[in-house]
């Protein structure tokens, strides 16, 4: 007796090879639906990145201003009060020609 192919195994390995092709197809849309969200999630985080950095910069800026203030507040205050810091009001003119010459003498390199 012959094995012959019969119309319903040639039909179980037509199934067999689709069912096969949509699992490969599906893992490939599954890869590039995972590498576009990957390429979203980089940009978000790029962007949280640089929003982080905005507020660290502008935190800086208002800590400075906040320190300008109360410096100036201080210096009112005092004025305001009559006491003044020591302040020296002459200097050797030695040292100061010293100071300018140095000043001016730098290499600029």
């Amino acid at each position: 007796m012959k094995n012959k192919i019969t119309p319903s195994v040639i039909l179980l390995i037509i199934t067999v090879i689709f069912f096969i092709a949509g699992i490969f197809f599906m893992g490939i849309q599954a890869r590039h639906q995972i590498s576009d969200t990957e390429q979203s999630l980089d940009a978000f985080i790029s962007q949280v990145k640089d929003k982080q950095q905005a507020l660290n910069d502008a935190q800086t800026s208002f800590s400075s201003a906040v320190k300008e203030k109360k410096d100036l507040l201080n210096y009112r205050q005092q004025k305001a009060s009559g006491r003044q810091t020591a302040v020296q009001e002459h200097r050797d003119t030695q040292e100061s020609s010293e100071a300018v010459t140095s000043v001016f003498s730098q290499d600029n390199s």
